[in-house]
C-alpha cells in the first residue's frame, strides 16, 4: 500500500457564468467530458447533478453544513464556465442521483446568498420520464425555493449534458432574470 487515499468522487456541478453563455459552456464541457471517457475515466464520476448559474466561478463550497462538500478536482474555460467533481459524506451515502441532488441544495441553501437564487438547475438521467423529471423539478423547489431554478437538462448516457424543454418550472422562469 503506498499511503494514498483514493476518495470517491460523488458527482460534478457545472457552473456557467450566465445563461448567454450556455451554449457555448454545455458544448465545450461535453467535448471535455467525451474526451475524460475516452481515457477511461469512471463513469459515475462524471454524473453532472445540476447546471448552476453564478457570476463568481471562483467562490468556495459550503463548510458550515453537515453535508460537508469537498472539491476533489475541477477545470474551468476562461472565466465562462467550470465543472467540478465533488465529493462528501452526504453524497457518497446517497442512492441514486436525486438523493445526490437534494444533499447538494441542502449545503447550498443554507448559504443565503443572494447571487445564488434560482442559480441550481438539476440534471436529470437522459432515461427519466419527463413527468417524473417535473415532479422531482416540483419537489427541489417546493423544498429550496430560493435556489433551484426552473430549467431541466439532461445527461445522456454518453456522458454528454443538454438542456431539456419538457422539464420546466414555467412560473419560476418568468419570474428570474438570471435564467432568461
Amino acid at each position: 500500500m503506498n499511503g494514498h487515499v483514493e476518495i470517491e468522487t460523488a458527482g460534478a456541478l457545472l457552473f456557467v457564468r450566465s445563461q448567454g453563455d450556455l451554449d457555448l459552456a454545455l458544448e465545450q464541457v461535453n467535448g471535455l467530458l467525451a474526451m475524460r471517457r475516452q481515457r477511461s475515466c469512471p463513469q459515475s464520476e462524471d454524473e453532472v447533478l445540476a447546471v448552476c448559474f453564478r457570476q463568481d466561478l471562483d467562490f468556495g463550497l459550503p463548510t458550515c453544513s453537515e453535508i460537508a462538500l469537498t472539491i476533489q478536482n475541477s477545470f474551468s474555460m476562461a472565466g465562462v464556465w467550470t465543472l467540478t467533481w465533488l465529493s462528501g459524506p452526504g453524497l457518497r451515502g446517497a442512492r441514486d442521483r436525486v438523493e445526490k441532488q437534494a444533499a447538494i441544495f441542502q449545503a447550498f441553501g443554507e448559504l443565503s446568498e443572494p447571487e445564488l437564487v434560482g442559480s441550481f438547475c438539476p440534471v436529470f438521467e437522459w432515461d427519466q420520464a419527463p413527468e417524473s423529471a417535473t415532479v422531482d423539478m416540483k419537489r427541489f423547489s417546493g423544498r429550496y425555493p430560493l435556489l433551484v431554478g426552473p430549467i431541466g437538462f439532461r445527461q445522456d448516457p454518453n456522458g454528454g449534458v443538454y438542456r431539456d424543454e419538457t422539464v420546466l418550472l414555467p412560473a419560476l422562469s418568468d419570474a428570474l432574470p438570471c435564467i432568461r
